[in-house]
């Protein structure tokens, strides 16, 4: 799980109230979440084996149960598929071939990665966003 902490110029919150802190925050998360998520269907695309097309459905679908709550961001990662813990074992020699060249093996494993890193990324490019507006 990544953590990260929200930091603010002391001089910066002078000038907010309590109630434009919580949206501020709030904002940051639901930003954070957004980028996120979208870049999660990206990388389903490129990495997740398609023969049908199925199981990237069926994660793209899981993916946009993804929520903010509270003081965390969930991404939810997972084919609700019943043949994608079967694909999930399969090696990258296994799944590439001339239609789908960029599929990876065990791909579960490099979403959660990926997930991780985007999440620390999106934040602070979310700080950048809104602390812009």
């Amino acid at each position: 799980m990544v953590r990260n902490k929200l930091t603010f110029n002391i001089g910066y919150l002078s000038d907010l109230s309590p109630f434009d802190i919580l949206l501020t925050i709030d904002k940051l998360m639901v930003h954070t979440k957004e980028l996120t998520t979208e870049n999660m269907h990206d990388e389903t695309d490129r990495a997740v084996p398609k023969d049908t097309g199925a199981l990237r459905a069926s994660i793209h679908a899981k993916i946009d149960e993804s929520f903010y709550e509270g003081r965390r961001v969930e991404i939810k990662i997972g084919p609700p598929i019943f043949y994608g813990k079967y694909v999930d074992k399969m090696s990258t020699s296994q799944v590439q071939h001339a239609v789908d060249p960029e599929a990876v093996g065990n791909y579960s494993d490099h979403l959660v990665s990926e997930a991780k890193q985007r999440l620390s990324l999106n934040w602070d490019l979310s700080k950048k966003t809104i602390g812009a507006q």
